[in-house]
């Protein structure tokens, strides 16, 4: 059963791009299995055709997308990486991903996804 409600995922997705490209992980008072379930929600979002692997296109698409969005809960935050060149936000990406891709195959699993650290898009 999950915790999270099939209506949160949206707004949950926003603080998952925060995880998964801004560094800003759940909040650390937050229960285990809470934060468990964010990052589950954020990989089931970044997995646009449902295969269970995240593939570069994927990550790449929905990381953007969400910066964008992250715009209206953060303006600074997203200016700041916004502000980037189109080569620097790419090598922020490619960074990103081969951080999570623990085996270098150029896809995220489940259990990749799992054991990633936050770490982050833009420096402090």
């Amino acid at each position: 059963m999950s915790i999270i409600k099939p209506g949160h995922v949206a707004g949950l997705a926003l603080l998952g791009i925060a995880w998964a490209a801004l560094s800003t992980a759940a909040p650390a008072d937050a229960p285990a299995a809470v934060r468990s379930e964010m990052k589950s929600a954020l990989f089931r979002m970044m997995d646009v055709d449902s295969d269970g692997i995240v593939t570069k296109a994927e990550f790449d698409a929905r990381s953007t997308g969400l910066v964008k969005e992250l715009a209206g809960r953060d303006p600074d935050l997203a200016e700041r990486f916004l502000l980037l060149t189109p080569d620097e936000q790419k090598l922020r990406f490619d960074q990103r991903f081969a951080s999570i891709d623990a085996n270098r195959d150029g896809r995220i699993d489940d259990r990749e996804w799992a054991s990633a650290r936050p770490s982050p898009l833009l420096p402090g």
